[in-house]
C-alpha cells in the first residue's frame, strides 16, 4: 500500500471495509490543541484517496471504529462520535459525551443496533456486555445513518418486562428512515394486563400506528389487578359444652378481609369456608352466619368436615376492601348438652384466597394472594379444664392426675360418673363452673373414695356429690398421715346420701344428711 503524506503527527488509525480512518493532533507551534480525524478511500491500495477531514480543538488519543461509527477518546473525559457517509463522501459528527474516564484506551462492541464503549481495564474488549466486563462502560451509541430517526420503546413498569410481557418491536432503540409508519403491539402475560400507551404515542388499544417523523418513545404500560385476602381469627377458646349452648348466642369462628389494589373494581360472588377439627359440624351446629359490607346471611354443613358457600353479589372498589366475620351458632338441639364428652370437640374453618370467587371487572388476567391456607385458632370443647394453664379434658380424673401444684381444675356442668380422684400436688383447687346445681360427681364403685387426698392445703368446691350403685355413702378419704395436713376445705358442696370424711383435721364447711369419719386405709 502506498504511504500518506501528512503534516501531523497520527496518534491513531483504524479501518473498516475500503475505508482507513487516521485521529491525530495537528503539530504546530501555532496551533498546539487542534485534533482531526480524516477518512481515506483505500480502494486502489496504491493510490489512497482522502476523501474528508473533521477538525476540532483538543488532542485526539484514540480512534476507534466499528459498522461506520467512528469515536474517539480526547483528554478530559470526553468521547466523540462520527459516521461517514458514503453517498456525501463526508464526515458527519455526532453526539459528544463527557464521561469519568481519563485512559487513552478505547474498545468498542457491537451488540445487535447497538455500540457500546469501554475504557481502562484490559486490552480487550469483553465479549459480553453483562459478562466479564473488567473495563469501565461509557455509553451506548446507536448507530445512525443521515436520515434515520430513533424510536425508543419500553414496558412499564419493570415488574411487568421481568414476568415476560414485552412489545414489538422489541424494547430498546430502533432506527427507521424518516416518516415511516411503524405498527406497534403490546403483549401482556398472566398476572399481567396492557393498560395503555405513552410517551410519544397515546391509546388503550393494544396495537397502534405510529409515524416516526421524528426520534420517538413509545411506553408500553401493564397493570396487574392484585385481591389479597387477609385473616383476623380470635385467639384459641377453652369452652365447656353449656357455655356454647346456653350462655352465648354465637361464637366468632373467623374474621377475614378481601382487600384490591388500585388498578379495578373487583366483582365478589361467593365465599367458600372449609370445616375442620374433631367436632362433628353437620349435628353440632344449628347454623352457620357471614355478616359484613351489609352482608348478613346463614347456612348449614351437610356433612362433617364438610364445605360451606355463602353467595353474594358485591362490589370491592379498587383500593378498597370488604371486611367479614364467620360465626358458629351450636344447636340447642345437640346431644352436647345430655352427655358428658367422650372426646376433646374442636371446630375450626380453613380458607384459601381460591376459595374466594371474586375477578375484576375489566381485566382478564389478575393475581389472588396469599397461597397459603388460612387455618382457624380452634373453639376446644372440653367438660374439665386445667384454669392454671387452660388444658381440655374429658374427665376429672384425668385432669387432677396431671395437675401441678398451686393450680385450679374446673369441672362444667353434667354427670361425672367417677371415682378414685387421688390430690397429691399441695395447694391444688377442685371445683365446679356453675355450682352444685350443675355439677354432680356419682361415685362409680362401692367402698371407693371420690377423692382421695394425699396433700395439704387442698380446697374442693361446688359439687353435688352422688352415691353409686351398692354405694351406702359419699367417700371423701386423707391419708393415715394425718400430721402433713394443714387445712382441707370442703366448701359449697351438697351430699346426697350419707358422708364419710376421712381425717381428723378435715374442715367440714357443708352440710350432709350424715357424718361417719371413714379412714382410708
Amino acid at each position: 500500500m502506498k504511504s500518506v503524506a501528512m503534516e501531523s503527527n497520527p496518534s491513531s488509525i483504524c479501518g473498516e471495509n475500503n475505508m482507513v480512518y487516521v485521529g491525530s493532533s495537528i503539530l504546530s507551534t501555532m496551533n498546539p490543541s487542534q485534533w482531526f480525524v480524516s477518512a481515506y478511500d483505500v480502494t486502489d491500495q496504491m493510490n489512497p484517496v482522502l476523501k474528508d477531514t473533521a477538525m476540532g480543538t483538543g488532542r485526539n488519543w484514540a480512534l476507534e471504529v466499528r459498522d461506520g461509527v467512528i469515536l474517539g477518546t480526547f483528554p478530559g473525559g470526553t468521547l466523540r462520535s462520527f459516521a461517514y457517509d458514503l453517498n456525501a463522501g463526508k464526515i458527519v459528527a455526532g453526539p459528544v459525551l463527557h464521561v469519568n474516564a481519563q485512559d487513552a484506551f478505547l474498545a468498542l462492541m457491537k451488540d445487535g443496533g447497538n455500540l457500546f464503549a469501554f475504557v481502562g481495564g484490559d486490552v480487550n474488549p469483553p465479549t459480553e456486555y453483562a459478562k466479564g466486563m473488567r473495563g469501565t462502560y461509557i455509553a451506548k451509541a446507536i448507530l445512525r445513518k443521515p436520515g434515520e430517526v430513533v424510536l425508543t420503546t419500553s414496558v412499564n413498569p419493570p415488574e411487568a418486562a421481568f414476568a415476560g410481557c414485552t412489545m414489538v418491536p422489541s424494547p430498546g432503540e430502533h432506527l427507521y428512515p424518516r416518516n415511516t409508519t411503524v405498527s406497534l403491539q403490546a403483549q401482556a402475560v398472566d398476572p399481567w394486563n396492557f393498560f395503555n400507551w405513552t410517551g410519544d404515542v397515546s391509546g388503550t388499544s393494544p396495537k397502534v400506528d405510529v409515524l416516526i417523523d421524528r426520534d420517538k418513545i413509545a411506553v408500553a404500560n401493564f397493570v396487574r389487578p392484585i385481591l389479597w385476602l387477609h385473616a383476623f381469627p380470635p385467639e384459641r377458646r377453652l369452652l365447656y359444652p353449656y357455655q356454647v349452648i346456653v350462655e352465648k348466642d354465637t361464637i366468632l369462628v373467623q374474621e377475614i378481609v378481601l382487600e384490591v389494589n388500585d388498578v379495578d373494581d373487583w366483582q365478589l360472588s361467593s365465599i367458600t369456608f372449609k370445616a375442620e377439627g374433631t367436632g362433628d359440624e353437620k349435628n353440632d351446629l344449628y347454623r352457620v352466619y357471614l355478616v359484613g359490607a351489609g352482608y348478613n346471611q346463614y347456612s348449614t354443613y351437610a356433612e362433617d368436615d364438610g364445605t360451606i358457600i355463602f353467595r353474594m353479589s358485591k362490589i370491592i372498589p379498587k383500593g378498597g376492601s370488604l371486611r367479614f366475620k364467620l360465626y358458629y351458632h351450636f344447636s340447642r338441639n345437640t346431644p352436647l348438652l345430655l352427655d358428658i364428652l367422650d372426646k376433646i370437640k374442636t371446630y375450626m374453618v380453613r380458607i384459601h384466597v381460591n376459595m374466594v370467587d371474586a375477578r375484576p371487572i375489566h381485566y382478564n388476567n389478575f393475581q389472588k394472594r396469599w397461597p397459603d391456607p388460612l387455618v382457624s385458632n380452634p373453639i376446644e370443647l372440653a367438660n374439665v379444664k386445667n384454669l392454671t394453664r387452660q388444658i381440655g379434658y374429658t374427665t376429672i380424673n384425668e385432669a387432677v392426675n396431671q395437675v401441678q401444684a398451686s393450680e385450679t381444675i374446673e369441672a362444667g356442668p353434667g354427670i361425672f360418673e367417677e371415682g378414685g380422684i387421688e390430690i397429691n400436688k399441695k395447694s391444688v383447687t377442685v371445683r365446679s363452673y356453675k355450682g352444685p346445681d350443675y355439677t354432680t360427681i356419682q361415685m362409680s364403685a362401692p367402698r371407693k373414695s371420690i377423692f382421695h387426698v394425699l396433700e395439704d392445703s387442698i380446697s374442693i368446691e361446688g359439687f353435688t356429690f352422688k352415691c353409686g350403685i351398692e354405694t351406702k355413702g359419699v367417700k371423701i378419704g386423707m391419708s393415715e398421715l394425718k400430721d402433713l395436713f394443714r387445712e382441707v376445705k370442703i366448701n359449697n358442696c351438697v351430699f346426697e346420701g350419707s358422708l364419710h370424711a376421712g381425717g381428723n383435721r378435715c374442715q367440714k364447711l357443708f352440710t350432709a344428711s350424715h357424718h361417719e369419719l371413714y379412714d382410708e386405709k
